[in-house]
């Protein structure tokens, strides 16, 4: 665009040249003619190529402002982006944090008569399930007595154990 502004402005500058060398060859030699008109003709359409050019001038620095400023809001946007890809993952890695120690989020093999879960620390859990077992032994051997003294004396339970009698 610059060259052919330039080139313009060139051809410009020669025609008004010309035109001004012919209006003072005719005003010497005592002719008048259409010189001074021509002269300033040239000079109203290089004035108003000129006004044309500045107009174009400041509608390219205004778009590279709007470009500028756009690029400005790219960059802006590049940066929240990232701010907020950030802050995600910190969010789920705080949230699974947090599932970690919630009990109430852990799962846990032991859940109570409400159906509330408890998470007991391992040690506590090998306690619970040793005394269950250590329990079901002995009503295993409980019923397995039950069972002998049903078959051997025919009785569940020995009346003078009730009235409180002695044999």
């Amino acid at each position: 665009m610059s060259a052919v502004a330039e080139q313009r402005t060139a051809a410009f500058a020669t025609e008004f040249n010309e035109r001004y060398i012919a209006w003072t060859n005719q005003l010497q030699t005592g002719s008048v003619g259409q010189g001074q008109a021509a002269v300033e003709d040239t000079l109203r359409r290089w004035r108003q190529y000129n006004a044309e050019l500045l107009a174009q001038t400041d509608s390219v620095l205004s778009n590279n402002n709007q470009i500028t400023s756009l690029a400005d809001l790219i960059s802006q946007v590049n940066e929240q982006r990232s701010m907020l890809a950030k802050l995600q993952g910190e969010a789920s890695t705080r949230t699974d944090q947090a599932n970690v120690l919630n009990p109430r989020i852990k799962n846990s093999p032991y859940t109570n008569i409400l159906g509330l879960r408890r998470v007991f620390r391992v040690s506590t859990w090998n306690w619970i399930l040793a005394l269950s077992v250590l329990f079901g032994l002995l009503a295993l051997l409980a019923l397995v007595f039950l069972v002998y003294r049903v078959v051997v004396t025919g009785e569940l339970v020995v009346p003078k154990l009730i009235m409180g009698t002695h044999r």
